[in-house]
């Protein structure tokens, strides 16, 4: 039926021009921006980049591996040199930031299954505003009963008369 949408039909015709939108930001970025960009060399450089610059996560949220950045270059067309083992001497994996940007603007969206979530920022601005947590010792008490992941039998208390006093209604 025209004018449905199907989100196979997006992700392939995605998938299909993904290189040409790498591409064209990428030309964006150097043309507009060509001072803020900077090579990152070695694997640490392009995972703190990829960490608190792009805020990229692991689909569960933890940081990105360089096992992960390997599997993007071999599968996701990721814009990365690899180093090299020799002999006598190791070269560090090379690429920019730019070209980092431009590839993770081109993806699909920002919680892609296979490939990555975008985090949250930790700087909040202080016109937005948030309520600060509270910690343990400011918490109210909670109700008698309740304890840490299990449910525990509140104290039941009695009033016991003594024996040999009168009752109230005598």
């Amino acid at each position: 039926m025209p004018g449905r949408r199907s989100d196979a039909r997006e992700r392939a015709d995605h998938a299909r021009d993904v290189a040409q939108r790498v591409r064209a930001l990428y030309a964006m970025l150097t043309t507009q921006l060509p001072l803020h960009e900077r090579a990152l060399i070695g694997r640490d450089a392009i995972l703190d980049y990829l960490h608190t610059t792009l805020l990229l996560r692991r689909p569960n949220g933890g940081p990105v591996t360089w096992r992960m950045v390997l599997r993007w270059r071999r599968d996701h067309g990721f814009p990365l040199i690899r180093g090299a083992w020799r002999p006598r001497y190791l070269t560090p994996p090379l690429t920019t930031s730019h070209a980092l940007t431009a590839w993770t603007l081109a993806q699909f969206d920002t919680d892609h299954v296979l490939l990555f979530r975008v985090g949250q920022g930790t700087c909040v601005s202080p016109a937005e505003g948030t309520r600060p947590a509270r910690t343990i010792l400011q918490r109210p008490p909670s109700a008698p009963g309740c304890g840490k992941g299990r449910w525990k039998r509140p104290l039941a208390g009695m009033l016991i008369a003594e024996i040999g006093t009168a009752s109230p209604a005598a």
